[in-house]
């Protein structure tokens, strides 16, 4: 159970790491909500699946 992230223990790292984590919400929620308004799915009381979209950046983006 040694899952901890060596590099993490320094301060700076894990300030660096939590505002990437924030950032990369941030811009999942920014696509969510780009794609809702778009195809209008709020009138018709529809959501995204943010799994979806996660999935999606995943399989396009190597790396």
């Amino acid at each position: 159970m040694q899952s901890e992230v060596a590099g993490l223990g320094n301060p700076r790292a894990a300030l660096l790491a939590f505002g990437v984590a924030v950032m990369a919400y941030n811009i999942l929620a920014v696509l969510q909500a780009a794609v809702e308004t778009e195809h209008q799915l709020e009138a018709a009381n529809l959501q995204v699946s943010t799994y979806y979209i996660a999935d999606e950046v995943r399989s396009t983006t190597a790396g």
